[in-house]
């Protein structure tokens, strides 16, 4: 790129730089794949960027996202199930830059409450029926009920066992319940996808929520909850721009 060319890039940088930032990114699953984000990143100048988990990172969530980082606010994500592969892709992201973390909590983003439930359901924790219907007795219900009946050896720096870490547990339900949300992400999916669970349509119902986004299932749609809710499912790697409507 050379002459006119260059004065050209400068000023569309230039004019990107002093773009106020607005609106929510949501990123389905990246497994490894960053492009899209960026890209998405340097048109949009969104106020805040939401991870959906499985990040398939190879080094630490900020340098991967170094070109971008300083263009967004405010940065979130939630675990997924393979975000516990390793012990370094689980430290890439959850110990590199744990104040993005959203499970179990919410932030106003953009002058709206968004919440995140991380992980997905287990048989060796909580397995709630996909169909709805009475739910078998949860194994554990806190993550304090699982230490305790696991041996230290087999603890993962001191807690549960890296593989239960992206494991939504009831507990985690429970301290949910005691919010109000204008936006729930999750990794597990509602019913609206049809390896979706009701137990995350009753949740975002309670927490009065208008809009559930998730991944893991990597199916581009949209759709609703039993109880009306919207969703919106995301596809891996796939930017998605929220706007209030």
């Amino acid at each position: 790129m050379t002459g006119p060319d260059i004065e050209s890039e400068k000023a569309k940088n230039t004019q990107a730089d002093h773009q106020t930032p607005s609106g929510l990114l949501f990123y389905g699953d990246p497994h490894g794949k960053w492009q899209p984000l960026i890209d998405s990143v340097m048109e949009k100048r969104p106020y805040a960027v939401v991870i959906l988990g499985d990040c398939g990172l190879d080094k630490p969530l900020r340098h991967k996202l170094s070109l971008i980082w300083h263009m967004v606010p405010q940065w979130r994500w939630i675990i997924g199930n393979h975000d516990v592969d390793s012990v370094t892709e689980y430290e890439f992201l959850v110990e590199s830059y744990p104040e993005g973390d959203l499970g179990g909590s919410c932030a106003h983003l953009d002058g709206y409450v968004v919440a995140g439930l991380s992980g997905i359901y287990s048989s060796r924790v909580w397995y709630p029926k996909l169909g709805g219907g009475q739910d078998a007795p949860p194994k554990f219900k806190t993550r304090h009920d699982m230490i305790r009946q696991t041996a230290r050896a087999d603890r993962f720096k001191g807690g549960v066992p890296r593989s239960s870490r992206a494991t939504i547990f009831p507990e985690d339900h429970e301290t949910l319940r005691t919010f109000r949300a204008d936006i729930l992400v999750t990794h597990e999916a509602p019913s609206a996808d049809p390896h979706g669970f009701v137990a995350i349509d009753e949740l975002a119902h309670d927490m009065q929520v208008q809009l559930i986004v998730h991944g893991h299932h990597h199916r581009s749609y949209e759709g609703q909850t039993v109880n009306g809710i919207p969703v919106r499912g995301l596809g891996s790697a796939e930017p998605w721009l929220w706007t209030a409507p």
